[in-house]
């Protein structure tokens, strides 16, 4: 397991999540084809977050998005827009043995 933190901003194309690091001037994105699920979280004394599980090939990655202030709502109303909108909830899909 790798655990990398970045600092950014985060934008949603018609096809893919982008995201670009403040700090170190360097950009990836999440196409929208390989994300299987998206959960949102609202917790009442800290940051609210988004959890994305995606896959490629046989490799399974897990993005933990943490936002200031309410952006991991704005973040999730934006996603229930777009063409993955049935693959974003409320609801964990971590009792399958991710965390």
């Amino acid at each position: 397991m790798i655990e990398t933190r970045y600092f950014g901003d985060i934008f949603v194309t018609n096809s893919r999540i982008i995201f670009v690091d403040r700090k170190l001037q360097t950009e990836f994105s999440l196409p929208f084809n390989i994300i299987d699920h998206i959960f949102y979280k609202k917790r009442c004394f800290a940051p609210n977050f988004i959890k994305i599980l995606s896959s490629e090939n046989d490799d399974h990655i897990l993005w933990n998005l943490e936002f200031e202030g309410d952006g991991a709502s704005q973040f999730k109303h934006q996603l229930k827009k777009s063409s993955i909108a049935e693959k974003v909830s409320n609801e964990s899909f971590l009792s399958g043995g991710f965390s």
